[in-house]
């Protein structure tokens, strides 16, 4: 269990209010571009002219690897820290889009627009969910589920906002826009120091790997929950939902543009699905333990 420290100025105060709002902006950023993959989708095979399935793997490949990459990430938290991870995520996704807008052909867009930029979704958002409850006790439940709230007010933005720089500004321009906004990740994850929890538990994660003989490996990532069924069941659960909702993200605006739709269609239907997935019953599992 995390020790008390609520007598320590930077919990719940001070300067854990400046690390919320950076961490919820944070959040709209790389939501913003990870939900707007249909609208890339649609500007990709305009432009490529390739198959459905080939161009889809851009946005499959960056929204899968969004949570493939989490114990990998966990590592990098517990090596070094969070704010470490939210920099590197930000500085992976923005190099991402950036090579993107450069990018000759699909081939080159799915390693940048899908695994670089996948790559950094996985790691910054470790970071950004993991810093919060390192820095608020008394508030750590109602601030980690309002990060809900910022990740539906990102989807409403995603389809008409997205729609709106494609047509205005083209898909290369768009992905220099995005490029900039990732970056500001970097800025972010400057702003979220390690607070005196956060150096707490990596102090006596240390003592711990000094005082066992365990690998390397598994002094950084903790295999502990897989022995868990519930969380098993509740992992089996999060995925299907998340692999019914990665197939519209991703083909729902193309299928409306066949029925005749006009980019006004694209961005109320999407955003309506939006709307709906973002009250969708989720479970609150906190393991203090683990944070």
């Amino acid at each position: 269990m995390i020790p008390k420290t609520t007598n320590r100025r930077d919990i719940d105060s001070g300067w854990a209010w400046v690390v919320l709002v950076a961490v919820y902006l944070g959040m709209v950023i790389y939501c913003f571009l990870l939900y707007m993959s249909g609208i890339l989708y649609i500007a990709l095979l305009d432009r490529y002219g390739e198959s459905e399935t080939k161009t889809s793997l851009v946005g499959a490949i960056s929204t899968g690897l969004l949570c493939f990459l989490g114990p990998f990430a966990g590592g990098l938290n517990n090596k070094f820290s969070c704010r470490f991870s939210i920099v590197i995520g930000g500085f992976l996704t923005s190099v991402g889009c950036c090579a993107s807008a450069l990018a000759s052909s699909l081939d080159v867009i799915i390693v940048t627009a899908g695994v670089l930029v996948g790559a950094g979704f996985g790691i910054a958002s470790s970071g950004l969910i993991c810093v919060l409850g390192f820095y608020f006790e008394r508030w750590r439940n109602l601030t980690l589920s309002c990060a809900f709230l910022v990740v539906g007010f990102a989807m409403f933005l995603s389809a008409p906002v997205g729609l709106y720089l494609v047509e205005t500004f083209g898909l290369t321009q768009t992905f220099f826009i995005l490029a900039a906004a990732e970056l500001q990740l970097c800025v972010i994850g400057a702003v979220c120091r390690p607070s005196a929890i956060e150096l707490d538990v990596q102090r006596r994660k240390r003592v711990d790997r000094e005082n066992r003989t365990q690998s390397v490996l598994k002094s950084y990532i903790d295999f502990s929950l897989t022995k868990n069924f519930s969380y098993l069941f509740f992992l089996v659960s999060t995925a299907a939902w998340n692999f019914a909702l990665t197939v519209a993200i991703i083909h729902l605006p193309n299928y409306v543009t066949k029925l005749g739709g006009g980019s006004r269609n694209i961005g109320i239907i999407m955003t309506g699905v939006f709307h709906c997935q973002s009250y969708r019953p989720r479970a609150r599992i906190y393991y203090d333990k683990q944070i």
